[in-house]
């Protein structure tokens, strides 16, 4: 498992194996661990091995759901966090 890879070499690290539809508790997993979140890496993806003329329905809405509405949920999910200095409103 990728954390104990990185725990073993003297990391920290949590898993969370919730689906990224559920960013908030993706997001609560991490703040519980480490009391805070400074960078996001949206890298949630699925593949479907088909072309467009051979993808179903199914198929479309589930990318959909994984690529945007994940990114969406997490950076919603982690906008609730983070607090903005007067001088930094980078997010």
């Amino acid at each position: 498992m990728v954390v104990d890879e990185i725990r073993a070499a003297g990391g920290k690290a949590v898993a969370s194996y919730d689906s990224v539809e559920n960013g908030d508790k993706i997001i609560d997993t991490a703040i519980k661990e480490f009391g805070r979140i400074d960078v996001l890496l949206n890298n949630a993806g699925i593949l479907r091995d088909v072309s467009f003329k051979n993808m179903s329905d199914d198929d479309w809405d589930l990318i959909i759901k994984v690529h945007v509405k994940g990114a969406y949920k997490v950076g919603v999910a982690i906008r609730l966090h983070q607090t903005i200095g007067p001088t930094d409103e980078r997010i």
